[in-house]
């Protein structure tokens, strides 16, 4: 038997491959995700029919509050309160400007605010609904005794408030979905009833107040000294003439109040889901509000969302609010037609969002 030298058995090279086992350890960051994620998945609708109802319900007199307020503003500021074209576009705009900073103020507050034996989103939702119902009715009110900058002061600040105030119902409603069931799918289902009802509220709002003021566009006109005098005259004008769009708001207001309370009452929000949220929440940088104030309004890209937002609801509340002018000067032929010609075009709409899905 051939023997091998210890020196050449040292010299031999003999590579053993070791598999290399890697244990990942999840942090306690993941941990959380994952057992918030098992917290809230399900398949199981939870919630009963008539509780979607009232859900999805809500969503429509709100729309109805801002068909209204985009379509007929303008008309009525121009012809029934008497305020100049320039004063009537800065009452408009100033709203705007404090309806895109209040979004992400009232998101902030709302997404920190703790559980309470109400819920979370519904003590929101219960004190914009009696505020939102005053402003709104206010803001369609003009006192016979007011001069002309009281009137401007009075409908800047009315018109502000209801802005802030709808907000404060429309953020936590929106974000309450999340917290009525573990089912995603029923969560989905949830948004696009909400969905489907404000476009129903856009077709009552018009089908309330269009057919009643239809024919209120009239010419401003100034006189000798370079003031803006609307073609109507105030005191010829019956009760009904004069304060119609006071009558039209607090019934459109009954309605907002019917379709919004059923929410409080019949809703419930689901604590583990909240406290779920609660719990992925503490994980995270605990910043006091003032400072996460000061972010917001100094980072440049949300500084430009804000921005473009002011421009394109601005843009779109022009249209709206000068649809009716263009109507009545333009189109005289067809200038009766107003209420149902934007009817036909929200039905067409509302039928093309819902069956977009098949089409595409």
């Amino acid at each position: 038997m051939r023997k091998i030298s210890d020196s050449k058995i040292s010299d031999l090279q003999v590579n053993y491959k070791i598999k290399e086992v890697e244990f990942i350890i999840p942090s306690e960051n993941e941990m959380h995700l994952d057992t918030v994620k098992n917290e809230t998945d399900s398949d199981q609708n939870e919630l009963k029919l008539y509780q979607r109802f009232f859900f999805g319900l809500a969503g429509l007199p709100f729309q109805a509050y801002f068909c209204a307020i985009g379509v007929f503003t303008t008309v009525y500021l121009l012809n029934k309160a008497g305020l100049p074209p320039e004063k009537t576009t800065y009452i408009l705009f100033t709203s705007r400007i404090i309806d895109a900073i209040t979004d992400p103020i009232y998101g902030y507050l709302v997404e920190k605010t703790k559980l309470t034996r109400f819920g979370k989103m519904k003590p929101w939702i219960a004190a914009s609904i009696p505020l939102s119902a005053l402003s709104y009715v206010m803001m369609w009110y003009a006192p016979p005794s007011f001069s002309e900058t009281q009137l401007f002061i009075w409908f800047i600040f009315w018109h502000s408030a209801q802005f802030t105030f709808i907000t404060g119902f429309r953020i936590p409603h929106t974000a309450m979905t999340m917290y009525l069931s573990h089912s995603l799918k029923e969560r989905e289902n949830l948004t696009i009833f909400r969905m489907a009802s404000e476009m129903v509220g856009l077709l009552v709002a018009l089908g309330i107040q269009g057919p009643l003021v239809a024919n209120d566009s009239s010419c401003l006109k100034k006189n000798s000294s370079g003031e803006y005098n609307s073609t109507s005259d105030s005191k010829s004008e019956n009760n009904w003439d004069q304060f119609k769009y006071t009558y039209i708001a607090i019934i459109m207001t009954v309605i907002f109040l019917l379709g919004t309370i059923p929410l409080i009452i019949f809703v419930k929000e689901k604590p583990e889901l909240i406290n779920a949220s609660v719990k992925s929440q503490n994980i995270e940088e605990k910043v006091p509000f003032w400072v996460t104030l000061k972010r917001m309004f100094t980072f440049k890209p949300f500084l430009i969302l804000i921005i473009s937002t002011i421009l394109s609801t601005s843009a779109i509340q022009i249209l709206q609010a000068n649809f009716q002018l263009y109507f009545d000067y333009s189109y005289v032929a067809i200038s009766d037609k107003f209420t149902i010609t934007i009817f036909v075009l929200l039905v067409r709409l509302f039928i093309f969002d819902l069956f977009k899905k098949n089409f595409f």
